[in-house]
């Protein structure tokens, strides 16, 4: 990720899907007066976050996943890698996997009394429309310059141009098809 200067001092970022914890130390060094809350629910992944954060006191850390409504849900394990996971069963995920808790997210902001915000950080591998859905009240409020636009990610990339377009979760047939369209349709080839 590019650390942004040209706002103003961040004294607040939210990591949802902080898998080991690589951004959140990228945050807390970019940012050391920064409350950093970082979000994980694979009981696997959040203690190798837990052990890449030991002393890191700028990052809290959570065992839980954000979404729309309090629930738990079956967190597919990754078939190529030990920290790739998702809710949805796909190519890169398997039908097995850990019972994890989700958070209403709005709620969770609340009780956790976020309410100045620089910097939010999704990456839940499909589930981030639920969670801007549930956000999308309390984000106008929150002050601190912090500014979502809960969108249709296809539509967006259809607005910005993009001639293809292939969306999580996507086949390797599905990817294929894609390459091979971007090189037919590229210029010089």
């Amino acid at each position: 990720y590019r650390i942004i200067k040209a706002i103003p001092p961040v004294t607040c970022v939210v990591d949802i899907g902080a898998n080991v914890g690589a951004t959140a130390v990228l945050f807390a060094n970019a940012y050391p007066q920064a409350r950093i809350i970082a979000f994980e629910p694979a009981p696997g992944t959040f203690g190798l976050l837990k052990s890449n954060l030991d002393g890191v006191s700028s990052v809290e850390t959570h065992p839980h996943g954000l979404f729309d409504k309090d629930m738990e849900a079956t967190l597919c394990q990754g078939r190529l890698d030990p920290v790739t996971r998702s809710l949805a069963e796909g190519w890169e995920t398997g039908a097995g996997g850990d019972i994890i808790s989700l958070k209403e997210a709005a709620q969770c902001f609340k009780s956790l009394s976020i309410d100045k915000l620089h910097i939010l950080k999704i990456d839940t591998e499909g589930v981030e429309c639920q969670i801007l859905a549930s956000l999308e009240e309390r984000l106008p409020g929150i002050s601190g310059g912090a500014r979502t636009e809960a969108v249709d990610p296809l539509e967006k990339a259809r607005e910005l141009g993009a001639d293809y377009i292939l969306a999580k979760p996507f086949s390797p047939e599905g990817l294929v098809n894609c390459v091979e369209a971007c090189l037919k349709g590229a210029p010089g080839r």
